[in-house]
């Protein structure tokens, strides 16, 4: 029996061994022909992808907020510095609409980094060419208009430099701190690895004086303060006000030791493995509402811990451990101790991705046989090298495969539904509230941003207020005095005509302002749609309410009554 598996493995070996290899040897024109590929698909599929709130609240902030605001002011609530909304800007402030804005900023970003995949990196041309249509770089980071196509293109860059630290730090740098610009994530993963690096420097430190390693490395060292320096700078611009939405949902998890110590192993162990081809939710939502099984969850750790002893026990990767389970052990904490959404899950599968680059390296042979010799000598390293093990080292192969072809199987399948169904109900909702009468209607729904992006004449939105005046994105971190100017402004227009998705609070907040009794609302009707993650529709779309009196002048609309006041 073992020796029908080993012989197997062997054959398995051989065959990737010679796929390899055959497309390796496949002109330059390959790759040319891949990348126009990418680039029709993309310009496609984005066509037919509608943008959700978190796209268009980008949009919105970089028309209408000045720079000062993005810079200064928006990242407190919305975590991510001021980068992307100023690429947007270029567009948004300029006339050009919401659509070609936001595609058009995602597909020079993502080109970009495709590029220097495909005709950089010096890696299996087989992989090279197939990842840059897996799930989290093609649909959730490239399709869907977001700020991490700049962490994809920050680690692509990174890929080019890490293993060449010494020679070009500051090129290095300035890799590491357009990570850092994407996201708090970002910063989260370069602080991790700084670390890494400031070890390596240390560890020079054990064969030489540290006035001779401070002569060789000077500017390493430079590079490094400089690194420092602006990262904190960022960091400081990105701290949460105290009513920012991210660390209110923080504050509830934190109640709950059971609830964290659940979040804390979900992210050591599953997270990784739901990144890149594993599914313990399928749904884009926040970590504190994931419901996983028992058995899930058991199956998730047992199958986490079987890939962990495989790929940290590669040849390639022994060495260099600490480069992937430091910058990421920095990011589970951020994670588990602030906020962590499903989508989040393709930040650990790009730095994996740019991991197993830098470790597996072509040009890279002196680290490479360093990890192979301080590997050999451990006791494992010798059974797998010399020894009977030596028949399963191919499966390192199989399962850099089989990640690859889940995620594809996610990304087609993700494509196949946003190009046949609505990824929000936003402009259906528009279409049914124009279809009612000819006249104005007060409309009131979570995706604030959405509405203020579809509206016609018709419409009066329930404005946000930032400095005095409307605004058409969503105020995530409002003040005190903010949040009473907005009650102020509200309660001059009354209560909303119609209300989507269950808006209790705000209209019972509204009520409380003006001291009188809630209308009742009647149910109208459901705008079917539904967020799209890892090829599975979520049920997303909107419960219409029209209040009672309007509903029965409009001819008795909807079916059932309810009192928003509870």
């Amino acid at each position: 029996m073992y020796k029908k598996i080993k012989d197997k493995m062997k054959i398995t070996n051989e065959r990737i061994i010679k796929i390899s290899k055959e497309f390796d040897k496949t002109p330059k024109i390959v790759e040319i022909i891949f990348y126009i590929i990418y680039i029709v698909l993309f310009l496609v599929l984005s066509h037919y992808h509608e943008p959700w709130n978190d796209e268009v609240q980008s949009f919105m902030i970089a028309k209408d907020a000045t720079y000062k605001e993005m810079i200064f002011r928006l990242g407190h609530g919305e975590a991510h510095p001021a980068l992307w909304w100023i690429m947007l800007s270029i567009f948004a402030k300029n006339g050009v609409n919401m659509m070609i804005s936001l595609k058009l900023t995602s597909l020079i970003v993502n080109c970009i980094s495709v590029y220097v995949i495909l005709f950089k990196l010096r890696t299996v041309k087989i992989f090279k060419i197939i990842i840059p249509f897996t799930y989290f770089f093609f649909y959730q980071y490239g399709v869907i208009s977001r700020c991490y196509c700049l962490l994809i293109l920050g680690f692509s860059l990174l890929a080019l430099f890490w293993n060449k630290k010494e020679e070009k730090p500051l090129k290095t740098v300035l890799s590491m701190l357009l990570i850092c610009l994407s996201s708090a994530y970002g910063i989260a993963l370069m602080l991790g690895m700084g670390i890494v690096w400031v070890i390596d420097i240390l560890k020079d430190c054990k064969n030489n004086s540290y006035k001779s390693v401070f002569k060789k490395r000077v500017k390493e060292i430079k590079a490094l303060i400089l690194l420092s320096a602006i990262a904190f700078m960022i960091s400081i611009l990105l701290i949460p006000n105290k009513n920012t939405y991210a660390l209110k949902s923080a504050e509830i998890n934190a109640t709950k030791i059971g609830k964290i110590i659940y979040n804390l192993v979900y992210m050591i162990f599953i997270e990784p493995i739901d990144a890149l081809f594993f599914s313990s939710v399928y749904s884009d939502t926040r970590l504190s509402r994931y419901e996983i099984t028992i058995t899930v969850f058991v199956i998730g750790i047992v199958l986490s811990l079987i890939f962990w002893s495989v790929i940290l026990h590669i040849p390639e990767t022994y060495g260099r451990r600490r480069e992937f389970i430091i910058p990421q052990t920095v990011f589970v904490l951020a994670s588990t101790f602030t906020f962590f959404v499903s989508h989040h899950l393709g930040i650990t599968t790009v730095f994996f991705f740019f991991w197993i680059y830098v470790c597996f390296e072509e040009n890279n042979l002196k680290t490479k046989n360093e990890c192979r010799k301080k590997y050999k000598e451990t006791k494992v390293g010798k059974y797998m090298l010399e020894g009977e093990g030596k028949v399963l080292l191919p499966f390192e192969w199989m399962i850099f495969a089989m990640i690859i072809i889940v995620s594809l199987n996610w990304s087609i399948n993700s494509l196949i539904l946003d190009f046949s169904k609505a990824y929000v109900p936003d402009i259906a909702f528009i279409e049914k509230i124009n279809s009612y009468a000819e006249r104005e209607y007060k409309v009131y729904t979570t995706n604030q941003p959405t509405l203020a992006a579809y509206k016609t004449d018709n419409i009066i939105m329930y404005n946000d207020l930032l400095n005095g005046r409307k605004i058409d994105f969503t105020l995530l971190d409002p003040t005190e005095y903010e949040i009473d100017e907005k009650v102020k402004y509200w309660s001059e227009i009354g209560f909303p005509d119609v209300v989507t998705d269950f808006q209790y609070g705000i209209v019972e907040s509204i009520s409380m302002e003006l001291g009188e009794k809630a209308p009742e609302y009647r149910m109208i009707e459901y705008v079917d749609a539904g967020k799209i993650f890892k090829g599975v529709q979520e049920n997303g779309g909107y419960i219409i309410f029209m209040r009672e009196d309007l509903a029965d002048e409009l001819g008795g609309l909807g079916l059932n009554k309810v009192n928003l006041k509870k």
